[in-house]
């Protein structure tokens, strides 16, 4: 959601800097090429060197690059960046329609682990912590009590028997409905933990927690295990020194301390 607020990048000829290193100055680049921008970027450093005659430029550019050529071409890398996009995104949420929907055809029906994204007065926004398919659990299906939300927005709180579905809880879900058409998928609730747990998770903590899931499945697809979480060793407290000493210590002292007086 924090992504989705700020504005998009774009290509372009000039040097407008970079928003999210605080850079003046900065190009898309990338080694070995891997996007058509990147050999854009190559073609107008190969042409520069040229011009300047050094030593590691080409013989002669493959082609040069007028600044209105260069504005037309970043238009066109960003409009077609935006279609690759959005052509991934929907790719898989198809397959996690197809898939939800034969798990509706199922008689077992399987649990899911979700956490609560957002609250609407119509239900919850979440998101499976395994797969992060996005799905809605409408309030109609919480009907053991009526639920209403809370003053921030940020639960709803059953009015009979008080139960809480917090922003940041953790909840087992199961799928109720596919709609293809609206390529929806909304769930079930068939458990919840206690939500004192998830109330002190702030948005930086939700962050952190998606950035985890994120590493745990790109490191499922490399096959190299995720990085671990740094914690800091647990602080002990120092025994306290005692002055007591044993009975039969101090007893050993003193008779060696001891000293007999002479009679004169």
């Amino acid at each position: 959601q924090v992504l989705r607020s700020l504005k998009q990048a774009q290509y372009r000829a000039s040097a407008d800097g970079h928003y999210g290193l605080a850079k003046p100055d900065y190009t898309h680049f990338t080694s070995p090429i891997r996007r058509y921008s990147d050999l854009i970027v190559h073609r107008v450093l190969d042409s520069y060197l040229h011009k300047i005659g050094a030593d590691s430029a080409p013989n002669q550019p493959d082609i040069r690059y007028t600044q209105g050529k260069l504005e037309s071409l970043g238009d066109h890398l960003c409009v077609t960046e935006r279609n690759s996009v959005d052509a991934e995104r929907e790719s898989v949420k198809t397959k996690q329609l197809e898939f939800f929907e034969r798990l509706l055809q199922k008689d077992e029906k399987q649990a899911f682990k979700a956490v609560i994204s957002d609250v609407k007065n119509h239900g919850l926004m979440i998101e499976l912590t395994d797969s992060s398919a996005y799905g809605m659990v409408h309030i109609s299906t919480l009907d053991d009590d009526f639920y209403h939300p809370n003053e921030d927005g940020t639960a709803l709180i059953g009015r009979r028997k008080k139960q809480v579905y917090a922003l940041g809880q953790y909840i087992q879900v199961q799928v109720e409905r596919v709609d293809r058409f609206k390529r929806q998928i909304d769930f079930r609730v068939v458990a919840a933990e206690d939500h004192k747990s998830a109330a002190g998770r702030s948005p930086k903590d939700l962050n952190a927690l998606r950035k985890e899931r994120r590493q745990q499945r790109s490191a499922k697809k490399s096959g190299k295990p995720a990085a671990k979480k740094r914690t800091k060793p647990p602080l002990t407290k120092p025994k306290p020194k005692s002055n007591s000493q044993p009975r039969d210590e101090a007893a050993k002292k003193r008779a060696r301390t001891f000293k007999p007086k002479r009679n004169k």
